[in-house]
């Protein structure tokens, strides 16, 4: 939609139009202003959602790293890595994406089929399969800090991009159409206001022919 008054006929047919134009921007103009907000109140959430994952998370692995160290020292490193390399690496996770403010986000989920099942050998302690318990309990939340983190970088580019276009209605569209609106009313209340005294001349002129007859 081009304002440029140089390819605008001062009409009143082009003038109805640009304000009807712009009313129209200004809505959509409102429309962006509010999608930013909720944007911007979602993104919060997301980030204290995020922040309080982390620190469990954290917490998590440091648990259960402290207690597979506990259990390397009490079986050792050849016997553990004996029963590691029994087990075939077929971890999967399902990566799809929803839909947030008409923005694709990352949805992981580990699939828990997947994981790898382990014999109980008797030299084993239960204490190691417990610490490989923890670890896979850490993982999955460590999917979901995957999924937080990418959503919240993709939403805030969403935002930057909204607010580009915010700012591009504020300082170059909206000006450029008021700007048009208001030279083309100057030109047809100048017509008008010419319009008016060519009428009253020619009444004048009509009045002054019939009194001198």
């Amino acid at each position: 939609m081009s304002s440029d008054k140089r390819g605008r006929l001062p009409t009143k047919i082009n003038l109805i139009k640009l304000k009807r134009d712009l009313a129209l921007i200004r809505r959509i103009r409102k429309v962006l202003d509010e999608k930013r907000s909720a944007l911007l109140l979602y993104i919060r959430s997301m980030i204290d959602e995020y922040e309080k994952l982390y620190a469990k998370t954290s917490e998590d692995l440091k648990r259960a790293y402290q207690r597979f160290g506990e259990v390397l020292v009490e079986v050792g490193m050849k016997r553990s890595l004996e029963a590691s390399y029994s087990v075939p690496p077929r971890l999967s996770i399902s990566i799809k994406t929803k839909l947030v403010f008409s923005v694709r986000t990352p949805y992981l989920s580990l699939n828990k089929d997947s994981i790898p099942q382990m014999n109980y050998p008797a030299d084993l302690p239960p204490s190691f399969f417990e610490a490989r318990e923890e670890l896979a309990n850490a993982f999955e939340k460590l999917l979901k800090l995957i999924e937080l983190e990418n959503s919240i970088y993709t939403l805030i580019a969403e935002l930057k991009s909204t607010q580009r276009l915010i700012n591009s209605i504020d300082y170059a569209i909206m000006p450029d159409y008021e700007r048009t609106i208001k030279y083309i009313s100057l030109i047809l209340d100048e017509r008008m206001r010419e319009e008016f005294t060519r009428l009253k001349v020619l009444k004048a002129k009509r009045e002054s022919s019939s009194g001198t007859k």
